[in-house]
């Protein structure tokens, strides 16, 4: 199935939560109908390169830490 192209708001808005660290991708795929991989997808396409290597830097501490 095609996915609907994303205005600029919903594409600040997908950002916003991502860079939230109480957000999960759990809950932006329930809201947006997004999977982890779309989502990062995203990021990588609106982010500047470096944001998005320290974003999943953090995102990778996360999830380690939540494995723990």
């Amino acid at each position: 199935m095609k996915k609907k192209k994303l205005s600029n708001v919903e594409i600040s808005d997908i950002i916003e939560q991502a860079w939230c660290d109480k957000t999960s991708f759990e809950n932006i795929s329930l809201q947006k109908n997004l999977n982890e991989n779309d989502v990062k997808k995203i990021l990588k396409k609106n982010l500047k390169k470096n944001s998005y290597i320290l974003w999943r830097k953090r995102i990778h501490k996360i999830k380690q830490n939540k494995s723990l």
